[in-house]
């Protein structure tokens, strides 16, 4: 990888999220030469028959759990090599990683190219419970039961079934964040919008999908305890249904292109790898436009274009977010060019885009929307506002504007519910009104200054934030 490569980290739920979510944006790293790496958390068995779902015969066929994780393990490999390579056979390295004590992965790198790689943590979207009962990964999340078990695949390096419990999960991707250490880190939606054609509040998207990005944001905030600062992205799923389409005919054509290689579609009657009896995710037919996924690829929170203004002293300012926090860049001086940052500010976890106002060459006003996890699960969030010093070296911290639906308590602890409900306190005993901020931190964005898991998470406050002139 060359100094000016990008390092891309995928988390994701299930064997076709990427490809239906995050695709063409996967494509497009793959061709820019980034480091590409891909997890994908639950196993995927879903119902256990690998036949169309629009079959009338698949009702009374008899579930294998394990051959269709299997299947769709191996559509999703096929698809990644067929995008690099062209080639949907082309071989792979396939061994065992341990990233925790208790909890290992399988991974695999695709011959010739190590950079591409796809880990498998196979938790069981839902494991053999008591009294035929399967649980679920967002019980795991909400600390209703105590371990979920994995789902071995067929051939697979790691044979035995697993009890992971939900501190072995988050430290187990803060393990792989801090040996991959990504720049940039896309992951599924965390807040998705409650379905607007039903009376009563239904969450729109897979809950695995929400408990996955859950899981990946508490990884991360461990990894910006390290040090680390990279890009997040969260991708809209099911919830794109609410929203203008927006790919060309060109990149939905290229989109099932590689959707046709994940479904079988193009595969030879016996398997390149000798792990399938029949390769690929059949459940999606034979027709991989017929889903409206294929229609669309957007970010949970939509970018904006106020990132860049003129701030005080006439020097050009640039705002972001990186790792859940406020960065901004700022002119040495005006027109000159040169640039010092980023600075990372605050504390709690942002969502990633935020709004910038404020008058040209005045101090700029950010509002931005702060997320909380609180006891059992739930998140809640506060809409926060800051304003610039006046010579545009610094911040005054957040200051919540709080949550208009805050008066509208619910939840079920899953994630279903985000954003409806007030807590007492927010982390660390902090209540969700309090303005605090951390020390400006001059820091690459991206760039590695620790090694291994951080200790307890500390935030230290103050009242304003500046950067080093």
């Amino acid at each position: 990888m060359t100094a000016t490569a990008r390092s891309v980290l995928h988390i994701i739920a299930h064997q076709d999220d990427d490809l239906y979510f995050m695709n063409p944006d996967l494509i497009r790293s793959l061709r820019d030469g980034d480091q590409v790496t891909t997890v994908v958390v639950t196993a995927g068995e879903g119902d256990g028959v690998n036949a169309d779902t629009g079959d009338p015969g698949r009702a009374g066929a008899t579930p294998d759990y394990a051959g269709y994780s299997t299947e769709r393990g191996c559509g999703l490999r096929s698809a990644y090599a067929r995008m690099v390579t062209g080639d949907r056979d082309h071989p792979w390295r396939r061994e065992a990683v341990d990233l925790v004590p208790g909890f290992a992965a399988e991974r695999f790198v695709l011959t010739g190219h190590d950079d591409v790689c796809l880990y498998f943590l196979q938790l069981h979207m839902g494991a053999p419970g008591p009294r035929g009962v399967r649980t679920r990964l967002h019980q795991l999340w909400g600390g209703t039961i105590h371990t979920q078990a994995t789902l071995p695949v067929h051939g697979c390096t790691v044979g035995e079934v697993q009890h992971v419990t939900r501190e072995q999960v988050i430290t187990g991707l803060a393990a792989l964040l801090a040996h991959i250490r990504p720049t940039s880190v896309r992951t599924m939606d965390p807040d998705p919008e409650h379905d607007g054609g039903k009376t009563e509040f239904v969450c729109s998207d897979h809950v695995d999908h929400t408990v996955t990005a859950e899981f990946a944001l508490a990884a991360l905030a461990r990894h910006r305890e390290a040090g680390h600062n990279p890009v997040v992205e969260c991708y809209r799923a099911y919830a794109n249904r609410f929203w203008g389409y927006n790919l060309d005919s060109s990149a939905v054509t290229e989109k099932a292109e590689y959707l046709a290689t994940y479904a079988g579609l193009d595969a030879p009657a016996t398997c390149a790898h000798g792990t399938c009896r029949t390769c690929g995710d059949r459940q999606l037919g034979s027709n991989p436009y017929r889903s409206t996924h294929m229609l669309s690829c957007a970010y949970r929170y939509s970018p904006t274009t106020d990132w860049l203004r003129l701030g005080p002293g006439g020097r050009l300012n640039a705002f972001g977010v990186l790792a859940g926090r406020l960065a901004f860049w700022t002119e040495t001086a005006p027109a000159s060019g040169e640039w010092k940052g980023p600075y990372v500010l605050g504390d709690g976890w942002l969502a990633s885009t935020l709004a910038v106002a404020g008058l040209p060459g005045g101090p700029a006003e950010l509002v931005g929307l702060r997320r909380q996890v609180v006891a059992g699960g739930t998140v809640t969030a506060d809409v926060v506002h800051t304003v610039q010093d006046a010579d545009g070296n610094g911040f005054s911290g957040w200051h919540s504007l709080e949550n208009p639906d805050w008066s509208q308590a619910e939840g079920d602890g899953s994630g279903k519910s985000a954003y409806r409900r007030r807590p007492s306190t927010g982390p660390a005993g902090c209540t969700s009104s309090s303005a605090t901020s951390t020390r400006a931190s001059p820091t690459a964005a991206g760039t590695p200054t620790a090694t291994g898991l951080p200790g307890p998470a500390s935030a230290a406050t103050s009242s304003r934030t500046r950067a080093p002139h």
